[in-house]
């Protein structure tokens, strides 16, 4: 008797350690912004090419798990203004010719999120960049802040998205740009 109860108690303090709690989230960013993530994600390896911060799921297939990458840009070219909705169009579309084979780009959400005007879309498609015949989503939000321009963009499997949903609506409304000193 002591050894089946021995046994439970194993496997549930196992079944616990292995859960991921989708409400443990923490704050993260550079000396210029600042947003929350999942506490289970972790630097890739390989980061993406110019992102200010990019982090995974702690899987061994990344497409299936849960991923972020953050970019900034200047809100200046050529000494002047570009528009956040400039910035929408060149985002989407390397989101569109970059990673993906084909997609469906939805109408932007004109939004603020915490003081910032924002920009939230969304697109799903095959994805291109393996042999893996995947359908992903790219959830991205586009922020103008003082001197830069923001980009969020959080990505799973097509067949994740309502798994992760939750935590991407978080991830996308943090975003706070922090006051230099």
């Amino acid at each position: 008797m002591l050894k089946v109860f021995s046994v439970v108690i194993v496997s549930i303090l196992f079944i616990c350690s292995c859960s991921v709690n989708q409400d443990d989230f923490l704050e993260t960013g550079n000396n210029d912004f600042s947003i929350s993530i999942p506490s289970n994600l972790i630097q890739p390896i390989e980061t993406q090419e110019g992102s200010v911060l990019n982090l995974i799921e702690d899987t061994s297939d990344y497409l299936n798990g849960l991923s972020v990458v953050v970019y900034d840009d200047s809100i200046y070219e050529n000494f002047e203004l570009t528009s956040i909705y400039d910035y929408y169009n060149f985002v989407a579309n390397n989101i569109l010719d970059e990673t993906l084979e084909g997609g469906n780009l939805e109408t932007p959400k004109d939004t603020i999120i915490n003081g910032y005007k924002s920009l939230l879309f969304t697109i799903c498609g095959l994805y291109n960049r393996d042999s893996s015949n995947q359908n992903v989503c790219f959830y991205t939000g586009i922020y103008q802040g003082t001197n830069k321009f923001y980009e969020i963009t959080v990505w799973c499997s097509e067949n994740n998205k309502q798994n992760y949903l939750p935590s991407i609506n978080k991830i996308l409304g943090s975003f706070k740009e922090k006051e230099k000193k």
